[in-house]
């Protein structure tokens, strides 16, 4: 019988360590078994590293179908019941993790009676997929009516609890009914082949979710752990037997010769390529010179040394397999079309060995593709994807953009914007986002909106480990003796800040303290007003107020006190600040000079915005008009509140002319609220002149007028 693999992806729920948790978890088991009054202990460290992936998996098994607090229950008595039974076992932590995948919640679900691998001839490469059909029945007509209402119903049970694709669904129904494959590939719209493959891959995962493979597997499971020990789990290694079925007939001894000899010449251990292995195990069939010959030549033709192919080799298995020689070509070809280094491409590829594996066809589309999305041009898409290599071949949709973008309610290009600077947030999960999102603001006593603020001033919040930000707000409240509420207030202006670390950041402030000639708490009291002056190099700001100072043409003994008045200044580039001068001059057609000596007075105005500084000067000239006065402004001066409480001055002058003269210009904001309520009924009747303002008045108002009266009592007659 002719043997067909089948490369497919099954749905497997399983607990897995990563490298640092295992080797976390075997240590300490080491130590309890030579110490034995460490155990109690070891048990409640063995507990914190399992304890997040029990509750990750207790979820899963748990879906739609059990209660999850019975089945995270009963998933932590497992975990202590073998923690206990294998707790003098070297090999521990792999017969825990076993333990616990293997636990089924509550009752056992319903059980099908599969027939057991028949070996006729252990030469030919026979496996258990070679005989599926005997498992499921050749007619409905063979069932009587009882007998194929039990067996439907089973299978039902069993399928609504398998994730299964919509062609593997729609096989595996037409086949339980009794329909030949060739009858299943017509009404499934596909050939005879796939409709036989999508069938079986449905039987497998069911069988799996079931538990019901047959036991030649575990028996393999137990020998490949025997002689080949790798670091994986007894569920993965049974996923490579189901999706490579030469391992179940290979010689195990052979392989792990081949492994030694491998290894022995790379310079590794025997054990790290065989654990690397279990996720590509047709490598197993290939010739020690082949394997070796391959990462020596790649290494040659990409001009790295062997020792950094090979570490990219282990994370990504196939290029032991690979041919040198299109791995070499895959490199030009991508790097050409990109317009990017080949040295570059390359660590890029270091870093994500799976890029070696691309073609180029794959990375070029996704890149043209992606940078669409994200609404950039290739080449600056390159330069993000060159610091996130992941970029090259993850594809970046509008359909990601949108589901990530809701669940942290913002707007498509708020979030395609936080990707630009922090490229990782589109390499994870919505449901990470969210999680991290809300974990962050409790964790930071924010509310969902001022955080939502924070990260998009520092995207990279999202991605960065809790722990290391947490432990870097204390160090930073212990070092300048701040309290959490006042660090709190600086987090909100400059959330960058809590990524910096805080050593150097006081190292920093000692530095700044010395170039400015300020005491160490004066140079604290100004940093502290401006956060953002703590993330930058002293020498740098010094150098920026000196420049500043220079292209003012004024001296420097003269702006440094305004400077450390108002330290946003030393903060802002010198540039800025002219451009400011600049416009400040054209808006009020004064020389240079005069509005320099104006901005020392008023320091604001340095920092204002030009288009900012144009709208409150309309707002003054509106404002004299609105009360008739007829001096120039001498002063050419610029109020620095808030529009809506400048043009509450105005209105309340209004309301105070015309209707109640106890209300007046400089009366507070709860007087006009009252007359507002007081009128609510009414329709307050003002002249106003048509000038640049008038526009932002009449709206600003109206919505002061809904937000307190709950409707617009105004009628703006614009004369």
């Amino acid at each position: 019988m002719k043997i067909t693999q089948i490369n497919n992806r099954i749905n497997f729920t399983a607990i897995s360590l990563n490298k640092k948790e295992h080797q976390q978890a075997e240590d300490t088991i080491a130590q309890m078994q030579i110490n034995p009054a460490y155990e109690s202990n070891a048990k409640n460290v063995l507990l914190q590293i399992f304890d997040k992936h029990i509750k990750k998996e207790a979820s899963l098994k748990a879906k739609k179908v059990f209660g999850f607090t019975d089945v995270l229950q009963d998933m932590y008595l497992i975990f202590f019941k073998s923690l206990e039974q294998n707790k003098n076992n070297p090999y521990a932590i792999n017969y825990i993790i076993d333990d616990i995948n293997n636990f089924r919640p509550k009752e056992p679900l319903p059980q099908f009676n599969f027939k057991e691998i028949v070996v006729a001839d252990k030469n030919k490469d026979l496996f258990w997929n070679n005989v599926v059909e005997d498992n499921l029945p050749k007619s409905a007509s063979v069932m009587s009516k009882e007998e194929k209402k039990e067996y439907l119903e089973k299978f039902n049970a069993l399928k609504k609890k398998t994730y299964l694709t919509s062609k593997q669904k729609a096989a595996i129904e037409l086949k339980v009914k009794g329909l030949s494959y060739k009858e299943i590939a017509e009404l499934t719209n596909c050939n005879q082949t796939n409709a036989a493959k999508n069938t079986k891959i449905a039987l497998v995962k069911m069988q799996v979710r079931n538990n019901t493979l047959p036991p030649e597997y575990d028996k393999r499971v137990e020998e490949i752990i025997e002689i080949l020990k790798p670091n994986v789990s007894a569920n993965k290694i049974k996923k490579e037997l189901i999706n490579n079925p030469r391992l179940m007939v290979n010689d195990l001894n052979k392989i792990l010769q081949n492994a030694v000899i491998i290894s022995t010449e790379l310079g590794i251990e025997p054990e790290k390529f065989i654990t690397s292995c279990m996720n590509r195990t047709y490598v197993f069939d290939m010739t020690p010179t082949m394997v070796i010959s391959n990462i020596t030549k790649a290494g040659e033709g990409l001009n790295i040394p062997r020792e950094n192919y090979l570490k990219a080799a282990l994370t990504a298995p196939q290029l032991f397999s690979a041919s040198p020689d299109t791995i070499i070509s895959n490199v030009e070809n991508i790097s050409n079309s990109l317009n990017i280094p080949t040295p570059q491409y390359i660590q890029a590829a270091l870093k994500v060995p799976y890029l070696f594996a691309q073609t180029p066809n794959c990375v070029i589309n996704n890149v043209e593709n992606s940078s669409k999305v994200l609404k950039i041009n290739t080449e600056e898409y390159c330069k993000l994807a060159l610091n996130s290599p992941a970029l090259f071949y993850v594809k970046v949709t509008p359909e990601k953009i949108k589901n990530s973008a809701g669940a942290l309610k913002l707007t498509d290009d708020e979030f395609i914007k936080l990707v630009r600077w922090q490229p990782t947030l589109i390499l994870v999960t919505k449901e990470f986002l969210v999680e991290q999102f809300f974990q962050k603001a409790a964790a930071f006593d924010v509310t969902e909106e001022q955080f939502r603020k924070c990260i998009k001033m520092e995207p990279s919040l999202l991605p960065r480990k809790l722990d290391g930000l947490l432990e870097n707000r204390a160090n930073f409240c212990k070092l300048f003796k701040i309290t959490k509420d006042e660090y709190k207030k600086i987090f909100l202006k400059t959330p960058s800040l809590i990524t910096h670390i805080p050593e150097n950041i006081y190292e920093k402030t000692q530095e700044g303290a010395k170039i400015f000639n300020l005491t160490f708490d004066e140079y604290k009291k100004i940093s502290l007003k401006c956060p953002g002056i703590l993330c930058r190099d002293p020498k740098t700001l010094y150098n920026n107020t000196e420049k500043t100072a220079e292209l003012l043409n004024i001296d420097l003994d003269e702006y440094m006190p305004v400077a450390i008045k108002y330290p946003l200044l030393i903060n802002m580039s010198p540039e800025k600040i002219l451009d400011n001068v600049n416009e400040n001059v054209r808006i009020f057609n004064k020389p240079k000079e005069e509005i320099v000596k104006l901005c020392l007075k008023q320091p604001q105005r340095f920092l204002l915005k030009p288009e900012t500084v144009k709208r409150k000067y309309d707002i003054a000239e509106f404002n004299r008009a609105v009360r008739k006065i007829n001096r120039t402004h001498e002063r050419n001066s610029l109020d620095t509140l808030s529009d809506e409480t400048l043009y509450l001055k105005i209105l309340n002058d209004l309301i105070g002319k015309n209707y109640d003269s106890t209300v007046s210009y400089n009366s507070p904001k709860s007087e006009t609220d009252k007359f507002i309520k007081k009128h609510a009924k009414d329709t307050i009747k003002l002249e106003i002149p048509n000038m640049a303002a008038t526009e932002g008045f009449v709206n600003t108002m109206s919505e002061y007028s809904k937000k307190i009266a709950g409707k617009n009592i105004f009628e703006f007659i614009i004369v």
